[in-house]
């Protein structure tokens, strides 16, 4: 017998495969925030010298003259930025390390979170045990989620919320009389919209699910209830208030204030304070506006044939997504290239075909994470990105891999489900050996095979020798 077949005949094996997989993901993402520059990454700077401010102050810090630069900082979701103050304040008072590393692997730690809900929600919905940790390897091995959790970023802290929201969302659909598992799912939402805006459709997306359970399966009785008597639903129920205020605190007095989620520059700061701010810029003078919305608008440039329409725009979207997800896109860029985007594309029909096939056995679960997926990615697509085209003629406006991130790994749970249900074995142990090898040589092979060399600080000797000359890096505006 084989050492391979001695290893796939252990109990444990799928757990060892496990703690490689996290391991091999936390040796890179270390490397890669110990040794990146700053002003490679996605907003790095507005990120550290924000969080800066916050480490001044227990509260909100208020705009000031350092501050301008960054646009409003008091009326703005803060949970990651307050996160980041108190971690720099731990540092301060404890070794004083560089705050650049400090914040980094921080959000290194961060992204591992993710990855064990990834597992967490995988083991509720897969049996296989090994196909249980195929979408964490998936996942780990997507280069721009492993370029972001090297990165400062509030992204990294939305991403592990939206994850165990929708993990508490499943253990809802599978036990859906326990009243912690509703409580939670709308903890974790509020925290995540305390972090990012983002998180607002997601949030409005799971309540719609979870009403519709809760009504379907007519859960609302007096034993339901009678359970926030017990001390955990108790304390429970106290955050579960507690971020509702802190949410009104910061969407609610926006809307009373402003008539607004989120304020433009010039309704919180003056006009010539705003002009320190790159973004409030472009915006202003270096991207045309061509008018503010309304669909009798927006039909009259598609008919003229000034804008594509909504439906030839979805494969456009998908694919433009893609490179920049098994890519990177940051202040700078590495694109997955086109022609190695096929490879990618063909497991995805592959996996989508395997879910068409076995449609009669989706389970609830199943069908809640679909749902999500979906319904999210259609909101990046056409209320952002879309949107954004119609009314800047810029088709790539705002149009970045992480935004779809929230909803990302449940797309890799459920591909993993279906696909590891390919019957023939040969055929399946096949794909599955050419699927690790695509995410792993477009993983790390890609990044150091193209990775300019400016990227790093220092430049290690053994990359100067390596890589010749710079790859083609292509710098976009983002939101």
């Amino acid at each position: 017998m084989s050492l391979l077949q001695k290893f796939r005949k252990n109990k444990k094996a799928p757990k060892i495969l496990l703690g490689l997989t996290i391991l091999l993901f936390l040796i890179f993402s270390i490397y890669l925030a110990l040794n990146l520059r700053m002003g490679v990454s996605p907003d790095s700077y507005y990120h550290l010298e924000v969080s800066q401010a916050y480490s001044e102050t227990l509260g909100i810090p208020e705009n000031t003259p350092e501050t301008y630069q960054w646009r409003d900082i008091t009326r703005i979701p803060y949970l990651s930025l307050w996160i980041n103050g108190r971690i720099l304040n731990l540092n301060e008072m404890t070794f004083n390390f560089d705050e650049v590393t400090v914040l980094r692997l921080s959000n290194v730690l961060t992204a591992v979170g993710t990855l064990i809900f990834v597992y967490l929600i995988s083991k509720r919905l897969i049996k296989n045990k090994w196909g249980q940790v195929l979408p964490v390897f998936l996942l780990s091995n997507t280069l721009m989620f492993v370029f972001l959790s090297s990165a400062i970023n509030y992204d990294n802290l939305t991403v592990l919320l939206s994850t165990a929201a929708i993990y508490f969302l499943v253990r809802f659909l599978q036990e859906p009389k326990k009243l912690s598992h509703s409580i939670l799912i709308f903890i974790f939402l509020l925290l995540g919209t305390l972090t990012k805006s983002s998180v607002l459709p997601l949030a409005v997306i799971i309540f719609v699910i979870w009403m519709l359970f809760i009504f379907k399966k007519k859960i609302l009785k007096e034993e339901y209830f009678r359970q926030s008597l017990t001390l955990p639903n108790i304390l429970l129920m106290v955050v579960f208030f507690l971020l509702i205020i802190l949410n009104f605190n910061v969407y609610g007095v926006n809307m009373i204030t402003f008539g607004k989620i989120a304020p433009s520059c010039t309704q919180v700061l003056t006009y010539n304070q705003c002009l320190e701010n790159g973004v409030f810029v472009r915006s202003m003078y270096k991207i045309p506006t061509i008018f503010e919305g309304g669909i009798v608008e927006s039909a009259r440039l598609v008919f003229k044939g000034e804008r594509i329409n909504p439906l030839f725009y979805l494969p456009y979207w998908a694919v433009e997504m893609s490179k920049k997800i098994v890519g990177i896109m940051g202040d700078r860029s590495l694109f997955m290239r086109y022609e190695y985007l096929p490879f990618y594309f063909l497991f995805f029909f592959v996996g989508l075909y395997m879910v068409f096939k076995n449609r009669k056995s989706l389970s609830k679960g199943d069908k809640a994470l679909g749902f999500i997926f979906l319904s999210y990615a259609l909101v990046v697509a056409y209320y952002v990105n879309y949107k954004a085209y119609m009314r800047t003629d810029w088709m790539d406006l705002g149009l970045q891999g992480r935004y779809i991130f929230p909803v990302l790994p449940i797309g890799y749970v459920i591909f993993s489900k279906y696909f590891s249900k390919i019957k023939n074995t040969k055929v399946l142990n096949i794909l599955l050996g050419s699927l690790i090898a695509i995410f792993l040589l477009g993983n790390y092979a890609y990044f150091f095979a193209n990775v300019p060399t400016d990227w790093f600080i220092p430049e290690p000797e053994w990359m100067q020798e390596v890589f010749e000359e710079e790859s083609e890096s292509i710098e976009l505006p983002f939101e």
